[in-house]
């Protein structure tokens, strides 16, 4: 009986396996008919890029006092690899929680990746590295002496921690190739920026801001990329705000708004998933959606010059949280993340992006173009590069030093006679620039290395329908969708799409009888950072984005200009298009006298002509009797509850003896109880009634939180200059969705003696209550 039972039921799991393989067969959206039709493969990585947190300066106020004293979030590399199943082609695009790519860490990067696979998988051509401009990241990872002398040079560490962790990140997307698919889709952001130079804007043509609703871009795209399955991997949008919700008296490293905004998805989507907020056209956006206001009256700054009684220091922009940057970072951040997370789970918001992968890379001398006046394009030059008196005015969202002023096309007879000490530009160079006032001739200066860059480097990415244009600097608003329409009307016909630009980001057509659209987003701050780039209008102006467009009043027409020309030749040789549109195309850029195949000069590499007067660790120490993470002010004996603060003091050493890569400086850790039998899953009730509560049950202390999460901040700092001695405060701001119960911190530190040898410690807290929310 028993034997023929079990045969039954054989017989009928035999029976109920065949028809689901039938079913499974017919099905188009299984696994099986999934990896057959889907064009790509596809793979997301993420690696830590957070390097030194201490004794630092911070990268991006170029402010001397702004000196790194802890860390409020990990700072990460985010990459997607997308490869076409049809031609083998690839290429990948890795988001960084730092203020700017470098040309230096690209090639590093670039080096690295062909010594693991090969000269042929990843190259300059198909490599885009784009920073999140943060300004709380830690600097000194530029080449180019302009960008570090304000730190007092090169950082090695900080260039060792984003290489590395570029490079992981690669490699994680790269071992993760799988069949997948993408969706693109956009969706709009209100109240996350404001354009913070609405002057200069306004001098743009009438009949083209009338082509615009808002004078910053409220528009996100997003691109969604999914498994075979459909399940979402990963996420990776662009959207244009500053990274400056955390003012320049911030001392924790974090990824700002950006950075903020991505924990806050990855957190809700679960572990392996990757998402990326994504810089654009940032120049003239800031996240102090309040406007600019006088700290010592209270009044608005004066429009013009942004200062307050004629001087900038006073005229500070305003978060929506203010005066507390945390609370303007964490709104800033929720807009975007909130905006993304919608668009990501709205099937009608998201198209497929289908067609070809190609990208094509160039280098450009920017010190030297001359720009045709074709194409809706002015006709000039550009110029060697040099900064203008109102470069250092600053902005509203960190302002400069001294007089200076925006809006300065005179400059000042004292000023003046301070560069003429350093350097004279020449009268041709004085006209090149004009009206800009020069201040730094920065293209004439080579001592002890460049100072700025002359050589940079543009390219377009192709998914099929999705179209990245790697920038290698800031583009205002109007600079950004310029350049959009511009290669939008150029590459909608010839890349398989009817219907022309409608001069923004997301262009319509048709494709095979099916509805295409052609999303072009600015990847900015990509593989190398020249400053910024306005319009020839807003130059005139000459507000702080004026002064700081390097290569003078023609520098947005040549990157037009030359990124029509890279999209002529990847029209021409590749994609969808047809016979007639590559003959066509051909011909277009025969103009310009450069073939297809010259990638153009290569600029310097000047790693090994780096100096720095960063000094290192010399000694960690505490007083006599005391030891490394001994408690110096505990948490208060009591029962806390949601968004109350616990705050506790440590004995410390310089966090700069190991970066805890990967890992972490402190844990908020939770008590757990648990059974150590399977009676336990009776109750602790059953167990008590049979004497065996005591035996049965053990607890243990789990990690709830760690210095990757927002709710946490890592202060270290030292009371007395060049004291052995240091300090770590660790604050937990309790989230409103806590899991109730016992709690302690603890604290991860590593301290070096006099000999240079380094030893782990650590130190942990009494244990408090939190109530139950």
């Amino acid at each position: 009986m028993l034997v023929s039972r079990a045969t039954r039921l054989l017989a009928w799991a035999l029976v109920a396996a065949f028809i689901q393989t039938l079913s499974l067969a017919a099905d188009p959206a299984s696994t099986t008919g999934r990896r057959q039709t889907e064009p790509y493969l596809v793979g997301v990585g993420k690696a830590d890029i957070t390097g030194p947190i201490s004794d630092v300066q911070m990268m991006g106020y170029a402010n001397p006092d702004q000196i790194a004293g802890g860390l409020h979030t990990r700072l990460w590399a985010r990459s997607f690899i997308v490869v076409d199943r049809d031609t083998g082609n690839r290429v990948v695009f890795v988001n960084l929680d730092a203020c700017m790519a470098s040309q230096a860490v690209t090639f590093t990067v670039i080096d690295r990746l062909q010594g693991i696979y090969g000269p042929s998988v990843y190259s300059a051509d198909n490599v885009v590295l784009s920073g999140t401009h943060t300004h709380s990241g830690p600097a000194g990872y530029l080449q180019y002496l302009i960008y570090d002398i304000t730190g007092l040079g090169f950082v090695k560490e900080t260039f060792d921690a984003l290489v590395e962790g570029i490079v992981l990140s690669i490699v994680r997307a790269h071992d993760g190739l799988a069949p997948g698919r993408l969706r693109a889709g956009k969706t709009r952001v209100d109240g996350a920026n404001v354009n913070r130079s609405p002057t200069a804007y306004a001098k743009n043509p009438q009949w083209e801001r009338d082509m615009y609703e808002d004078d910053v871009d409220k528009e996100l795209t997003l691109l969604r990329v999914e498994d075979e399955e459909g399940r979402g991997i990963g996420a990776f949008s662009w959207f244009a705000v500053h990274g400056t919700s955390m003012n320049n008296t911030n001392r924790l490293i974090n990824g700002d708004n950006k950075g903020a905004a991505a924990l806050f998805m990855e957190e809700d989507m679960g572990s392996g998933f990757v998402a990326a907020f994504c810089q654009a056209n940032v120049g003239d956006t800031s996240p102090n959606t309040l406007g600019a206001f006088c700290m010592d009256t209270g009044l608005p700054c004066d429009a013009v010059h942004s200062t307050c009684d004629g001087r900038v220091q006073q005229c500070i922009g305003r978060g929506p949280g203010w005066p507390d940057h945390f609370e303007s970072t964490r709104i800033v951040a929720s807009k975007q993340h909130d905006a993304a997370v919608r668009l990501f789970d709205d099937d009608k918001g998201l198209r497929s992006v289908s067609g070809a992968v190609e990208s094509m890379h160039v280098y450009l001398d920017m010190s030297n173009i001359t720009v045709w006046g074709r194409n809706g394009v002015r006709a000039g030059k550009t110029c060697k590069p040099a900064m203008g008196f109102s470069f250092a005015a600053g902005t509203t969202d960190g302002p400069g030093a001294f007089d200076f002023q925006q809006s300065d096309t005179h400059g000042s007879a004292f000023w003046r006679l301070v560069r003429d000490f350093i350097t004279t530009p020449t009268e041709e160079q004085e006209r090149c620039h004009a009206p800009k006032p020069i201040l730094l001739d920065v293209g004439e200066m080579h001592y002890p290395y460049e100072w700025a860059p002359s050589v940079v480097e543009i390219s377009i990415v192709r998914i099929g329908n999705f179209v990245i244009l790697a920038v290698p600097g800031e583009l205002t608003t109007m600079s950004g969708r310029r350049l959009v329409r511009a290669i939008g009307e150029k590459v909608t016909h010839a890349w398989g799409l009817k219907g022309g630009s409608s001069g923004t980001s997301d262009v319509g057509g048709e494709h095979n009888g099916k509805e295409r659209h052609l999303h072009i987003v600015i990847g900015g701050l990509s593989n190398t950072y020249s400053s910024y780039v306005t319009t020839f209008e807003e130059y005139q102006e000459q507000r702080y984005e004026g002064g700081f467009t390097l290569f003078g009043p023609h520098t947005l027409d040549a990157y037009i200009q030359e990124f029509a020309r890279v999209a002529d030749c990847m029209i021409g040789d590749g994609g969808n298009d047809s016979d007639g549109e590559k003959q066509k195309s051909k011909e277009s850029r025969g103009d310009l006298n450069r073939p297809c195949d010259d990638p153009g000069p290569r600029p310097p590499d000047l790693l090994d002509d780096q100096w720095s007067l960063v000094p290192g660790v010399i000694v960690d120490a505490v007083p006599w009797g005391a030891r490394f993470g001994d408690t110096i002010r505990d948490v208060e004996k009591r029962i806390y509850r949601p968004k109350e603060i616990v705050e506790v003091e440590f004995r410390a050493a310089s966090p700069r003896n190991d970066f805890k890569t990967g890992d972490t400086y402190l844990q908020v850790e939770r008590l757990v109880a648990e059974t150590t039998s399977f009676l336990g899953r009776l109750g602790r009730g059953a167990l008590r009634l049979i004497g065996m509560d005591r035996a049965m049950v053990s607890a243990r202390w789990v990690v709830e939180y760690t210095d990757s999460s927002w709710s946490t901040q890592y202060e270290w700092q030292r009371r007395t200059p060049l004291s052995p001695y240091s300090f770590a405060t660790i604050r937990w701001s309790i989230p409103s969705s806590v899991t109730g119960g016992l709690y302690r911190i603890r604290y991860l530190g590593t301290s070096k003696n006099l000999l240079g040898q380094v030893t782990d410690f650590e130190g942990t807290s009494s244990e408090f209550k939190v109530h139950e929310p």
